[in-house]
């Protein structure tokens, strides 16, 4: 997966997470106007809620997958799996998805990576760079003498 398609998903899956607290937020305006109290609202408050988390899952889950994809493309190393540090069970599957310390400890380790890779080649890139002036340079002062 890549990340325009991630960030496609995750604001889709955002957009129908706030519908829903709009929608919740609707029927309890309505449910308290009519003066209704306790459990009642509590029940209200109970159709809305494991929508919620099934949102809030499946956006963890969507980065999870997303993270674990771009460390393996890196050959980086995960934490280990039985970290409960970086690792937690899904609340709705029993998939283990990161934490935020281990979402946080895998883009770090991927920046760190990217950027180790960038540079080295932007060394080249300026070594090459500043030739292509030398050269040039030389080129000028051997041809204005002719």
């Amino acid at each position: 997966m890549n990340r325009i398609i991630l960030a496609a998903k995750v604001r889709s899956l955002q957009k129908a997470r706030a519908e829903n607290g709009q929608q919740l937020q609707k029927r309890l305006k309505e449910a308290r106007q009519r003066g209704v109290t306790g459990d009642d609202l509590q029940e209200i408050y109970a159709d809305y809620g494991p929508e919620d988390v099934l949102y809030e899952d499946e956006i963890h889950e969507l980065w999870t997958r997303y993270l674990r994809e771009k460390a393996e493309r890196l050959l980086l190393p995960l934490p280990p799996m039985d970290d409960e540090n970086y690792w937690e069970e899904s609340r709705v599957t029993s998939r283990r998805l990161l934490t935020r310390k281990g979402i946080d400890e895998v883009r770090r380790s991927i920046r760190r990576e990217l950027h180790e890779r960038r540079s080295s080649w932007l060394t080249w890139v300026a070594a090459l760079t500043g030739l292509v002036g030398a050269i040039s340079g030389l080129v000028a002062i051997i041809s204005s003498n002719f």
